[in-house]
């Protein structure tokens, strides 16, 4: 689970990372210098595709930067960002 209460999963066999929830994915405050980073970006590398499912209403500030892998983004129309 994220900060706001998102579930997200990793299928290492896929390379793809998803969301779902009913609230934004948390910014990447380690951005900062200073916070921890959020769990999900352990896959920063590896993933190479991305799913955010219907529900999530937005991305953090961050959320997926240095996602350099990732070439696959699928969203929800309730998300913005």
């Amino acid at each position: 689970q994220d900060e706001n209460g998102n579930i997200w999963n990793y299928d290492t066999a896929t390379k793809t990372l998803t969301f779902s929830g009913n609230k934004d994915i948390e910014d990447n405050a380690s951005m900062d210098g200073h916070s921890v980073e959020p769990g999900w970006y352990h896959w920063e590398k590896e993933t190479e595709h991305l799913i955010i499912e219907e529900g999530i209403t937005g991305i953090g500030d961050g959320a997926f930067y240095d996602f350099t892998n990732t070439s696959t983004v699928e969203m929800g129309d309730s998300c913005s960002f």
